[in-house]
């Protein structure tokens, strides 16, 4: 065989082979949602099975949940008035009227002041003359900064006398948790969220990961539970105090009783 005719059955099988793997390729992807259109109906049909067969308990969406699934949609079509808009009734010489009017923000908000000024080229009127500032228009925004995580690094003085032998070190900052990478306002955040937002400890985790922080939540757990711990003498302090609040009005009125009772003269109620 010419070699010539052996390079053109090389590129011939080359062409050929490069069609099979792109064939193969698309029976992978076929493959792949065929897959999950399998998944897909099996999990319609345990859900269709559920709701037809099984407890009203056991249903796959409770009234609750679709509520929180279409919160949007649903307080959109209720049609009521914005919820930073409050109606305000403006007195006219003919009649009144309901205008809306901003409900006010917060006083104790930090203010971050931005000063919007024309270009020095359109700092002039019609006719010519140069404006100048004689007042300000004021409107605000409510602005969100999302949480924010940063490393506090400790740097410990050590002393020694002039030769350099080490004589002591600066003591460590008093943490909640010896040795460990949480501090105060951490724990405070993941507590919050647990206790006070609703957040399970596997969706902090996801928003602490998408800062780029690998916090585990048995960490977490862990570290709520040493708080808790740490604690104890806070809880025990509180519940004395609530004890002897109601507690101190009912032993008042006790010895009020008692004395009462003790001035009194006996009396014998016996048959006889």
């Amino acid at each position: 065989m010419q070699p010539r005719e052996l390079f053109s059955k090389q590129e011939e099988l080359s062409s050929e082979n490069e069609g099979l793997r792109a064939r193969a390729r698309l029976d992978e992807e076929k493959i792949k949602f065929l897959q999950s259109e399998v998944t897909w109906l099996h999990e319609q049909i345990r859900s269709l099975k559920r709701a037809q067969f099984g407890r009203k308990s056991e249903s796959w969406v409770s009234p609750e949940q679709r509520v929180l699934y279409n919160e949007v949609e649903l307080e959109v079509s209720k049609g009521t008035p914005e919820e930073d808009e409050a109606q305000v009734e403006v007195t006219v010489p003919s009649h009144k009227r309901q205008r809306g009017h901003r409900r006010p923000i917060p006083e104790n908000l930090e203010r971050e002041v931005v000063k919007i000024e024309l270009p020095e080229n359109e700092r002039f009127s019609e006719e010519g003359q140069p404006l100048k500032v004689i007042g300000w228009e004021f409107s605000e925004k409510l602005k969100y900064e999302p949480a924010k995580v940063s490393v506090i690094r400790y740097e410990r003085a050590k002393y020694g006398v002039d030769s350099g032998d080490y004589v002591k070190t600066a003591p460590p900052v008093p943490c909640v948790i010896p040795k460990g990478i949480a501090t105060p306002e951490l724990l405070a955040a993941i507590i919050t969220s647990k206790y006070c937002d609703g957040l399970p400890l596997y969706r902090i985790e996801e928003i602490m990961e998408r800062q780029g922080v690998d916090l585990p939540r048995s960490t977490m757990a862990r570290w709520v539970v040493q708080v808790a711990q740490a604690l104890v003498p806070v809880w025990n302090v509180l519940s004395d105090r609530l004890i002897t609040l109601f507690m101190w009005p009912w032993m008042r009125r006790k010895c009020r009783f008692s004395k009462r009772m003790a001035g009194r003269p006996k009396t014998n109620h016996g048959c006889g």
